[in-house]
């Protein structure tokens, strides 16, 4: 199986004038992209109303629909964006709505997993690691008991992650 790379950039405030740059430098270098929208911080209590007061949170959400539109066009002509043009929408909507709740089913721990600045592989950025992949393998640590746990703690989870990379699917 062939093995690439994926850029993975918080669509925030301080990177909002770089969103298309950065989908020219993915395909330049032939890297695929998946945007993520800024969410409230990971590992924090959940607070309604963050974004009003998150000075990362983007302020020109006009620029920010443009930019969007933008990209859910390229991916007629590019393959390596992995966001799916429904997600991309979606983005949309929620920067202009990021208070507005969303009917999705959360695939954390089945069809994506995370790692840590530290080597921690996650299943859900919300939960504990299950372990190190410096002194672990990953096929260990993905089929071990601890990850069956927090996928069965992911299962009954009623937190609302909204637009989340693990939420929907990436595209190919």
């Amino acid at each position: 199986k062939n093995t690439s790379i994926n850029l993975s950039p918080t669509i925030m405030e301080i990177n909002s004038d770089e969103l298309i740059e950065l989908v020219r430098f993915a395909i330049d270098n032939n890297f695929w992209i998946t945007y993520q929208a800024i969410f409230n911080t990971f590992g924090k209590e959940y607070r309604i109303g963050w974004y009003k007061d998150f000075d990362l949170f983007p302020k020109d959400i006009d620029k920010i629909e443009a930019d969007l539109n933008k990209i859910i066009a390229f991916k007629d002509i590019y393959r390596q964006i992995g966001n799916s043009k429904e997600q991309i929408k979606t983005m949309i909507e929620y920067f202009k709505d990021p208070g507005k709740s969303y009917d999705i089913e959360c695939n954390a721990g089945k069809t994506d997993i995370g790692i840590d600045n530290v080597g921690n592989l996650l299943l859900c950025f919300n939960l504990k690691p299950v372990g190190n992949l410096i002194s672990n393998k990953i096929d260990e640590l993905f089929y071990s008991q601890i990850a069956d746990d927090l996928r069965h703690e992911i299962k009954g989870c009623s937190r609302e992650c909204k637009l989340l990379n693990c939420v929907f699917p990436f595209e190919d």
